[in-house]
């Protein structure tokens, strides 16, 4: 096959899977010969054909959270995220390697095939179900690769594995942001190997399962705010990174540049860092000057590169709005770097939901997101805050809710389809009489066979003044190492 050729299969590939997210979606929602669903399997159909046209079968598989038409992985980009995101999570669930389709397959087989699809899937039937009904009813040009049991741990195995690697990640990465960022401000020398393996160890269990990072970033150390916060970003960052498509070494790039956006904050007086009082006009002028500080130190402590080079820009311009109102002020006008933009929004988000010595109460999460949403085009980007908020959804991972029902549940996933954002997957800490709960997992998307809602959101339940450990909650005890007070920075 041409290089040109190639190109065209992997655009139709994409389409492809677009296109089957929308029949599926479409399929949940209208009886089988509503309009809608016939255009959806006509296009379906069609795409299919021209891709046939050239191999005689399609084969859309799923290995380790990418996605393969006819062995060409298929890239993740911001248009096509939702659909990627979707059928992945449609096919681990079913245990499903592959789907095959034939090249006799007729318009009768694939609407039979979604709508078996839409049925097994809503009631977490076992894998070998969709088979027997394709089979039932006589579908003979879809075939269905099963995942071996010996090719995959339980779901329960993985989920405690990747908890628990994203635990050891998540405390070792603030251990030596605090050890480099406390030598750097006793102008000691400062060795960043060991924060780029930090960083890859965050990139790879965001790629595993981000839900496990998302929950980490729920805790808000006020004694070792700027190390938890330095970690915080870099998390967020790279989730969103992961969403715009971007490879593992720009991850990485993008996860040192957050990491370390701070850095020049070791050059501004503790006292006047941690003042619980409004801050002085002399005083806020040394705050602001973190920015160049930072870029001077990180410039001082690596070999300048492509690599080092992003992560100086970003430590210069992170307080850099995106109508370029901020700090430090530009001396002409310029478009800030895609990860300034990046960390821009993220340290704004983890810093208005954290507690700090001159702001006794936190944003909750949920204002927090329409607050970006309000400055988005002046202190934001407003494509990437769009990113960003189906990333971390209306109401973020970790905020606590109270349900019609009367049962209360902390986020512990964003919505699955942009289209629900404001009904996250969550996690039951009480039932409808306050008794506490094993933590069920519920979709609040889910619908009766009317289409109605199960559950609907009653109100946000502010989880401190219920003494509610959220990050606990979400992910089981925690290393209390991090929590003991180290006043250099905090």
């Amino acid at each position: 096959m041409t290089e040109s050729a190639a190109k065209v299969d992997i655009r139709l590939g994409k389409s492809l899977v677009n296109q089957l997210y929308i029949v599926l979606r479409t399929v949940k929602i209208h009886e089988p010969n509503n309009a809608s669903v016939i255009n959806a399997l006509t296009e379906f159909l069609s795409i299919l054909r021209n891709l046939i046209g050239t191999w005689e079968s399609v084969s859309i598989e799923c290995l380790g959270g990418c996605l393969y038409v006819n062995g060409m992985r298929l890239k993740v980009d911001v248009s096509g995220y939702a659909s990627h995101r979707y059928t992945v999570e449609e096919m681990e669930k079913l245990g499903l390697r592959s789907i095959t389709f034939l090249e006799q397959l007729s318009f009768e087989e694939i609407r039979t095939f979604a709508y078996g699809l839409a049925q097994i899937g809503s009631v977490n039937s076992e894998p070998d179900k969709l088979a027997q009904l394709l089979e039932e009813k006589g579908v003979t040009n879809i075939l269905i690769g099963r995942v071996k049991g010996a090719d995959q741990p339980s779901p329960e195995e993985k989920a405690e594995d990747a908890g628990v690697v994203a635990k050891k990640t998540f405390f070792n990465a603030i251990k030596i942001v605090r050890q480099i960022m406390n030598s750097a401000s006793r102008f000691e020398a400062v060795k960043l190997r060991r924060a780029k393996r930090a960083v890859q160890a965050i990139v790879d269990s965001i790629l595993n399962d981000e839900s496990f990072m998302l929950g980490l970033a729920t805790i808000k150390n006020h004694d070792e705010y700027t190390f938890n916060h330095c970690v915080n970003v870099c998390i967020y960052c790279v989730s969103l990174g992961q969403r715009l498509g971007l490879s593992r070494c720009r991850l990485g790039q993008l996860g040192m540049a957050a990491l370390f956006h701070d850095i020049g904050k070791v050059e501004i007086p503790w006292d006047v860092l941690n003042k619980p009082a409004g801050l002085s006009e002399e005083e806020w002028k040394l705050v602001k000057d973190h920015t160049v500080h930072g870029a001077r130190l990180l410039a001082r402590l690596s070999r300048l590169d492509e690599k080092t080079l992003s992560a100086i820009i970003v430590a210069y311009e992170h307080h850099m709005n995106f109508d370029l109102t901020g700090y430090p002020v530009p001396c002409q006008p310029r478009q800030t770097h895609l990860f300034s933009r990046m960390v821009r929004i993220a340290d704004a988000f983890d810093a208005m939901t954290t507690v700090r010595i001159y702001k006794s109460e936190p944003s909750a999460p949920h204002d927090s997101v329409l607050f970006l949403l309000r400055e988005a085009d002046r202190s934001f980007d407003s494509r990437l805050v769009k990113v960003f908020i189906s990333m971390v959804g209306f109401y973020p991972v970790g905020t606590v809710l109270e349900l019609d029902t009367g049962e209360t549940v902390v986020v512990a996933k964003a919505a699955r389809d942009i289209c629900d954002i404001a009904r996250p997957m969550v996690k039951v800490i009480a039932d409808a009489n306050g008794f506490q709960c094993g933590g069920e997992m519920l979709n609040l998307a889910e619908t009766d066979r009317h289409g109605r809602y199960l559950r609907n959101v009653k109100c946000v339940v502010e989880a401190d003044k219920f003494g509610l450990n959220v990050p606990e909650l979400l992910l089981g005890p925690l290393e209390e190492d991090i929590m003991t007070p180290n006043p250099t920075l905090a």
